[in-house]
This record gives C-alpha cells, sequence and structure tokens, in this order.
C-alpha cells in the first residue's frame, strides 16, 4: 500500500522518524509498525494529534477518509500535514 512506501521513504530520511502511526486495520498496522521500529501505535487520530513528539501528519486514507481527518487534525491540533492522493 501507499502508506507502507512512504514509510520506507522516511525511515531512509537521516534527521527524520515515525514517532506514530494510525491504521484501523489490524493486519496492516502488525505490519508498518515492523517497518518503523520506533513507531507507537495510535489507537485514533485524536490519540495521534496527543503525541507531543508528532509534529506533521502524513495522511495515507482512502480518499473518501481524507477530508473528515482534515478537519479533526485543523479542529484539534492544526499541524503541516502532507494528503497522498
Amino acid at each position: 500500500m501507499m502508506g507502507q512506501e512512504h514509510i520506507r521513504n522516511i525511515e531512509l530520511l537521516p534527521d527524520a522518524y515515525l514517532a506514530s502511526i494510525f491504521e484501523p486495520d489490524p493486519g496492516m498496522l502488525t505490519a508498518s509498525l515492523a517497518m518503523a521500529p520506533g513507531a507507537r501505535a495510535a489507537a485514533s487520530v485524536a490519540d495521534l494529534l496527543a503525541m507531543d513528539e508528532v509534529d506533521c501528519i502524513l495522511i495515507a486514507s482512502p480518499n473518501h477518509c481524507h477530508l473528515a481527518q482534515l478537519e479533526e487534525i485543523a479542529a484539534r491540533r492544526p499541524l503541516p500535514v502532507l494528503v497522498e492522493k
């Protein structure tokens, strides 16, 4: 999936790391966390936004989820966001 491609690329950056991953599919979450050993699982977007170490967000969810996720981020804790098409 595209989210896992982003995980691979972020893990290659020397000055970046994944702090957390929100993935509602348990199998995908397990696979994603294995790719980013330092990342913690987030139970929801709200849970992810409550983590102090999160300073930007990449949304790689299905397109129909993007608007609701962006609205939640904007309302709770406006952060820089990259939305995967």
